[in-house]
């Protein structure tokens, strides 16, 4: 099954969920939407499909203009935003859940390293509404210097398989959540989809503990892990390659099972260590290293999702209003991944020996054409097959790949970071 079809097979999945009754009452909360009203259930979820980052006015007007089928009414923004509060937003996330399942349904075979199907685990902070709420349900946070200024923060997390370019499951919690809780529930549902056979998944610093090592032991796949400098039993090793036991805990039961312990040395000359439970010899500290550097599309994931989908921006205030939007964001990821990964297939079997640069097509042009074309898709203006010009469109449009860009990271603690850019345009 091509990457067309898979596309619109979600869509025409998305579609049919939207119109079953029993789907949308089990994601309403209690006494919503139960009577008859200006708006309906079906109209809200369109409309937070649709919305963009501009404001509830211009949006109104917006969805109104450009989807007429959809007969939304002429409403206040405060309507629009009480009506959105009887929606879970565990809706959302079912509809993102749904566009990994059947992108792993219907794809013939998966990429592979080495033999290894590979993921990445990562968290990340999410600016979000600093409102008295969000201060009590996200956490407050606040600088001793400055102790008047406080502010709420969010943990993102996902479990991203870096070699499809999709992100399998994800969460959003308070920003004081242990992100190795977070970890092992993406691990459980990695294992439910039946996509851990095979795989290794990468870890960056923090993520290191013996209770998540053994948990891939046990469950019988694979995990590579950048260790922290303070662990001993990893910086006393005298070889860069070196297998050693790691003790049990006896009043835990646990028995003493061995671990891989790697050191590889950077391009600053700085050492750092990887553990592993993958014990093969065949695989050297080298390719370790070549393996633990494909976990960074994971981060340039979370910048597409923030600075493309400008998640961060919310339009509502409310805890069910950031978690709609979370999912909402990591949906339009996952379709974009699709149409682009088809057309950077067809760029690559026409590319000629003679070019001088690479070419990928343009994911920030995708992201916004599909902002547009989806809303029209899910309500019946516009038919599935319209995907084929997107496809063809992207295909069209291209940005050259600069390889091996590497920018020194630097912080200020007196100049907030810089977020916008002449040469980075939103994609909606």
């Amino acid at each position: 099954m091509n990457h067309l079809t898979i596309c619109n097979s979600i869509i025409s999945g998305i579609y049919e969920l939207l119109e079953t009754e029993s789907f949308m009452t089990s994601h309403r909360v209690k006494n919503h939407f139960v009577r008859t009203r200006k708006l309906s259930m079906y109209q809200i979820v369109l409309y937070l499909i649709f919305t963009s980052k501009a404001s509830l006015f211009q949006n109104i007007a917006a969805i109104r203009d450009e989807l007429p089928v959809l007969s939304f009414p002429k409403v206040s923004k405060q309507a629009v935003s009480k009506a959105r509060q009887g929606i879970l937003a565990s809706l959302f996330e079912k509809l993102f859940l749904f566009s990994s399942k059947t992108y792993y349904d219907s794809i013939p075979s998966r990429k592979t390293w080495n033999g290894f199907h590979v993921f990445a685990i990562d968290g990340t902070r999410i600016q979000i509404p600093d409102t008295k709420k969000n201060l009590i349900e996200f956490g407050d946070y606040h600088n001793s210097m400055n102790p008047d200024k406080h502010w709420s923060l969010s943990l993102g997390s996902t479990i991203y398989d870096v070699l499809e370019d999709i992100i399998v499951h994800a969460s959003i919690h308070n920003g004081n959540y242990s992100e190795r809780k977070a970890a092992l529930s993406h691990l459980g549902a990695l294992e439910a989809m039946n996509l851990h056979k095979n795989s290794v998944v990468i870890f960056d610093r923090g993520y290191y503990s013996q209770e998540v090592y053994r948990y891939f032991v046990a469950q019988g796949y694979y995990c590579l892990m950048r260790m922290n400098r303070g662990i001993k039993f990893a910086t006393r090793q005298t070889s860069n390659d070196v297998i050693t036991p790691l003790v049990g805990l006896s009043k835990k039961g646990q028995k003493t099972i061995p671990i891989r312990v790697v050191s590889v040395v950077l391009d600053t000359g700085e050492i750092e260590y990887l553990t592993t439970n993958i014990m093969d010899e065949n695989i050297t500290p080298d390719m370790f290293k070549n393996l633990y550097f494909k976990r960074w599309p994971v981060e340039s994931k979370y910048y597409e999702i923030k600075n493309q989908l400008l998640l961060e921006e919310f339009s509502g205030y409310t805890g069910i209003s950031i978690r709609q939007e979370f999912f909402i964001s990591l949906l339009f990821s996952n379709l974009s991944a699709i149409v682009k990964c088809d057309a950077d297939l067809r760029i690559n079997k026409s590319k000629k020996d003679s070019n001088k640069s690479k070419y990928q097509s343009n994911r920030a042009f995708i992201i916004g054409r599909l902002k547009k074309m989806i809303p029209k898709l899910l309500c019946g203006q516009l038919s599935v097959y319209t995907m084929n010009d997107l496809f063809e469109d992207a295909y069209g449009n291209r940005s050259q790949i600069l390889p091996n860009r590497k920018y020194e990271r630097k912080e200020s603690r007196n100049q907030p970071k810089r977020k916008h850019y002449r040469n980075k345009k939103v994609a909606i």
